[in-house]
């Protein structure tokens, strides 16, 4: 079973990783105890390919013996910091031959011997490799605080995105203490070349970027002070508010002219609880997200010059 299907079955799941033993004469030991944390019923057992590949030679075979004597889903690892091309296709194919349908997909740690290969470099080629060779689903690392070996985080997610487009199927990672830092690094991620434009190709029909709900349950839900950041009244303003079922309203409100004085979060929601919505959010500002709503352009970032439009995260879309 591919470990993308186990983690969209259950809203949580644990998992446990196990080490391949440093020698033949651990390996019964080692099978032991894997066997032990199997009868945990883990929704899958990871199998590490050891820092610099130091025991790549028994992940195969400690794979299959928790496989063969536990019901239990299995990943093996397989790193390349360390390993030519040969060695890594041929590892591919003792997976395949032996009907593993999950790899984690790792560069590995760099080995104290300093002999690196000089066919991989990063994760992403491996990935690439794996993904040419047959239907595996494919794990990858991502740094939440950042890798160790990254100076600039921004670099980092362009790294993490070259794995994901490289073709790799789910990401874990590395542990971590405090749930703002993961919050954090996946408003980053997403919003890492993700653009409307880029959703419309994709074929997505609507594109709105939320901001703060105005009126919920008929009653409005932002305070007279209540401003998007420093965001003053003359700003551009553009709302979405629901009537009832398959009736919306949609209101645009330009703020940058002399015909066109702009509201204030709160007046934006007086004025929609006045025509009776039940629901409405008020969505992202003039100079951020293009926004396209039954096949129009609601909101352009534009405002007499130039506005590169920027990536956008929180986006609702209907396809």
């Amino acid at each position: 079973m591919k470990i993308t299907d186990i983690l969209n079955s259950k809203p949580v799941t644990l998992s446990f990783e196990v080490f391949p033993p440093g020698s033949h004469a651990a390996f019964e030991v080692t099978a032991a105890a894997a066997s032990q944390i199997a009868a945990l019923s883990p929704a899958f057992l990871s199998v590490t390919y050891g820092a610099g590949g130091g025991t790549s030679e028994y992940t195969l075979g400690l794979a299959e013996e928790i496989r063969a004597k536990n019901n239990v889903e299995v990943l093996p690892h397989l790193t390349c910091v360390s390993s030519d091309r040969e060695h890594v296709n041929k590892m591919i194919s003792a997976f395949q031959s032996k009907g593993f349908e999950n790899i984690m997909a790792l560069r590995g740690d760099l080995p104290k011997n300093g002999c690196i290969s000089s066919d991989y470099h990063y994760a992403a080629e491996l990935i690439r490799d794996i993904r040419s060779r047959g239907e595996f689903c494919i794990g990858a690392a991502c740094y939440p605080e950042g890798h160790p070996e990254c100076v600039h985080k921004n670099d980092d997610i362009r790294y993490l995105k070259e794995k994901v487009d490289a073709g790799c199927d789910f990401l874990t990672t590395q542990l971590f203490f405090d749930n703002a830092v993961l919050y954090n690094f996946l408003y980053r991620i997403r919003e890492a070349g993700i653009t409307a434009q880029a959703l419309l190709e994709r074929g997505a029909q609507d594109v709105l970027s939320f901001g703060p709900a105005l009126v919920e349950n008929g009653e409005i839900s932002v305070s007279v002070n209540d401003e998007v950041g420093r965001a003053m009244a003359s700003n551009p303003r553009t709302a979405i508010a629901v009537i009832d079922e398959l009736h919306y309203l949609l209101v645009v409100s330009d703020g940058r002219t002399s015909e066109s004085e702009g509201l204030s979060l709160y007046e934006l929601a007086a004025y929609l609880q006045s025509k009776g919505v039940q629901t409405a959010y008020n969505l992202d500002g003039g100079g951020s997200s293009t926004m396209v709503f039954n096949g129009r352009v609601v909101n352009n970032p534009t405002s007499g010059r130039s506005i590169k439009e920027r990536s956008v995260s929180d986006i609702v879309y209907v396809g």
